[in-house]
């Protein structure tokens, strides 16, 4: 059964910037449209940890959704190749380091 529906229309893209301190943390918001036009990822850059969301996550890449934007999602990806990461913890499945999401990515990219 498929129970995709589209995704609500997202407010007005933000621009990377800092999120409130959570916690003594300080995380930037990237706006990382593809997967949806409101695709963002949270990056801790102290301790290098990235909360991906449904940007990227150990698993088929989903850029085919009513609302995806494959093009705006290879240049999302792309970024996310070139942030320096210790770990990854995406909203499915299990947490990964750098060398797992740069392979993801290339994995992606090269299939298409």
């Amino acid at each position: 059964m498929d129970d995709r529906r589209p995704a609500p229309r997202p407010h007005p893209a933000p621009a990377p910037s800092p999120a409130p301190p959570h916690g003594g943390r300080t995380l930037t918001v990237l706006h990382l449209p593809g997967h949806t036009p409101g695709s963002v990822a949270l990056l801790e850059e102290h301790t290098g940890t990235l909360h991906s969301g449904d940007v990227v996550y150990d698993g088929h890449l989903v850029d085919d959704l009513p609302e995806s934007d494959p093009a705006a999602y290879r240049r999302s990806l792309e970024v996310l190749a070139r942030l320096d990461v210790a770990v990854v913890h995406p909203g499915h499945g299990r947490s990964f380091d750098r060398a797992r999401l740069r392979h993801i990515v290339t994995r992606h990219l090269g299939g298409r």
